[in-house]
């Protein structure tokens, strides 16, 4: 990502790289293990957890069930974004 990054922007190193994953932990681990990717749907929510401490600005969010709530969760972290981008800017 980082190598894609600087190939577009000169000056881009130093830029640091946030993550954020919204999902429903247990439905995805349920279906992960329902095609023997995983040997129990617990394995995945150890997973999560590894895959955020490793890196600060990594997350997973877990949006629960249900339809649209990553969608509601991604909206809303887009909005936060671009109104802050938006002020920053003029």
């Amino acid at each position: 990502m980082r190598e894609h990054i600087a190939s577009l922007y000169e000056n881009s190193g130093s830029w640091p790289i946030m993550v954020q994953i919204y999902l429903s932990l247990d439905k995805l681990a349920q279906k992960l293990a329902s095609v023997n990717l995983l040997q129990k749907p617990q394995d995945f929510r150890n997973f999560a957890q590894n895959f955020a401490l490793n890196q600060s600005l990594f997350t997973i969010i877990d949006v629960g069930h249900g339809k649209e709530r990553a969608d509601h969760k991604i909206k809303g972290m887009l909005e936060c974004f671009f109104t802050k981008s938006a002020k920053h800017a003029s």
